[in-house]
């Protein structure tokens, strides 16, 4: 029985494209993690449904663009087993399916705005008790504020923000630089972060501006100021739920850091219109900021009777 992990490295060790290779085996990862998580270890396991299982469980958590490379690894990498003759799937059943993730994906995100404002608050009134906590406080409400994507607000260098302004400046996707706001409360918090780590950045033989706004602060970093990865910046959103919500998180809501963007721009977009929500999530099109609201019933009542009520 062929194990998957030994085919896994010769399907990236022969990929015809050195250049996707990295990202291939990147978002491959996702489904290798589903797997291990299941107990599925063999290419024999990976039937039909095994794989129509998975791919609902991208829709929570993954925009649709991440969803559509995550699905064209998964594909590459079945064919490859399927051409070692390892695995016999119905391609029609599954492309079928995964034609209508990206749509799905923007229809069934669940936002938990009651969570995520308890979540800033508990972050704008706790004094933290060490540089860590200062870190994470600050993360989160950045987060919040900002609408950045987290291995954006990971990539943030010291010389990127100015605080006078409260503006920053990123290099987002397809490499396009573009500016975001952040609120007082913000810098504020991420100030603070940074004065207690003012004697450690003096100490590093780098320019202040290109350090990183959000370090890491482990052991494997030791006394060298690194940038926090996009994994730590998901474990800290989920330590900070279990801290604040407890049992009391909804399990049909769960709070990831991109659903921060979310609240950000249907925030926007209810106090300020369509096209603020367009601009501060940087989006090209009106039809992807759209993608982002969340229209409740009594939202719906309330606009509906205003029409009528000039």
């Amino acid at each position: 029985m062929p194990d998957l992990l030994p085919l896994r490295d010769e399907w990236f060790d022969n990929h015809p494209k050195p250049a996707s290779k990295a990202t291939y085996e990147r978002h491959l990862r996702t489904f290798m993690d589903y797997c291990a998580a299941r107990g599925i270890q063999d290419a024999e396991d990976l039937t039909d449904q095994v794989i129509m299982q998975y791919s609902p469980t991208l829709l929570d958590g993954y925009a649709g663009a991440t969803i559509n490379l995550k699905i064209v690894a998964l594909k590459d990498f079945l064919g490859f087993l399927e051409d070692k003759d390892l695995i016999s799937l119905k391609w029609s059943r599954l492309e079928r399916q995964w034609k209508r993730l990206p749509r799905a994906d923007r229809h069934q995100v669940q936002l938990d705005d009651h969570g995520i404002e308890l979540m800033i608050a508990y972050c704008m009134h706790t004094v933290p008790a060490d540089i860590i906590e200062a870190r994470n406080f600050a993360f989160i409400v950045c987060l919040a504020d900002t609408g950045l994507r987290v291995h954006e607000a990971c990539k943030l260098n010291r010389g990127d923000m100015d605080w006078q302004e409260l503006r920053g400046v990123i290099v987002g996707k397809r490499n396009k630089q573009a500016a975001f706001r952040i609120s007082p409360r913000a810098a504020r918090l991420t100030q603070r972060y940074l004065s207690r780590r003012a004697e450690q950045d003096g100490a590093q033989n780098i320019p202040l501006y290109r350090l990183p706004v959000f370090a890491r602060h482990d052991d494997g970093a030791g006394k060298k100021i690194l940038h926090m990865t996009p994994t730590t910046g998901r474990d800290i959103t989920a330590q900070m739920v279990m801290r604040v919500l407890g049992e009391q998180a909804d399990p049909q809501k769960p709070i990831t850091p991109h659903k921060f963007r979310h609240f950000l721009i249907d925030r926007a977009r209810r106090e300020g219109g369509i096209m603020l929500a367009k601009g501060l999530a940087r989006h090209d099109s009106i039809q992807t900021t759209e993608g982002y609201f969340h229209l409740e019933d009594e939202e719906l009542d309330r606009g509906y009777r205003e029409m009528f009520n000039h």
